[in-house]
């Protein structure tokens, strides 16, 4: 229950957001679920998050196939070798740390970017002829860094793979709470902790 309170309250979101839990309220016409996810509203919350995290993986799937529609879902699926698609999708997609990675990255790309343009304009003063009085440099770079941020990261992607592996985390849980797996409970839990702390 309070896993589940704390998923609804990290991608409620608005309604305008891509991958937000709001906006598929919206979509899949379920005005009742709310952002707080109380014992009232387990099973319809519980439910509702379900359908999402598996319609997230089916369009991932259909994302990979390059299929348009999911009209030749069936024939892609039939002709797939899956346990390279599940190794490049665990690559590429999966792990409760993916997402720092991928911004640690973007991070790099915007510092060298930041660098370079700072250098850039430094110069361009320099070699003015009627030189004004110098700029505010320390304003100059951190705009530069805000303008070249976003530039540099993919917010929906970074999102949409976050609600992936917390919602993943959570059907696993769902699982083991059904079939009594204590191995697989010990590593849920490991996780779950990492999230717990992030959220207060």
């Amino acid at each position: 229950m309070n896993f589940l309170s704390i998923l609804f309250n990290r991608f409620w979101g608005v309604a305008d957001d891509i991958v937000s839990l709001n906006r598929y309220t919206g979509i899949l016409k379920r005005n009742y679920i709310k952002k707080n996810a109380d014992n009232s509203h387990f099973y319809h919350s519980n439910d509702f998050l379900q359908i999402i995290i598996k319609a997230i993986v089916i369009a991932l799937w259909i994302h990979l196939s390059k299929c348009l529609t999911i009209d030749f879902f069936h024939i892609w699926i039939e002709k797939s070798d899956w346990p390279s698609l599940i190794r490049n999708v665990e690559e590429s997609c999966l792990g409760i740390t993916k997402v720092c990675s991928i911004q640690d990255r973007a991070s790099t790309r915007t510092n060298a970017t930041v660098a370079a343009a700072y250098k850039a304009k430094k110069e361009e003063w320099a070699n003015l002829e009627d030189q004004p009085l110098e700029p505010n440099w320390v304003k100059i770079e951190k705009d530069l860094l805000s303008e070249f941020s976003i530039a540099n990261r993919d917010i929906a992607r970074e999102n949409a793979l976050l609600l992936l592996n917390y919602g993943l985390l959570y059907l696993d849980f769902n699982n083991i709470c059904r079939k009594s797996y204590s191995g697989r409970l010990e590593k849920c839990i490991a996780c779950m902790v990492v999230i717990y702390q992030g959220s207060y």
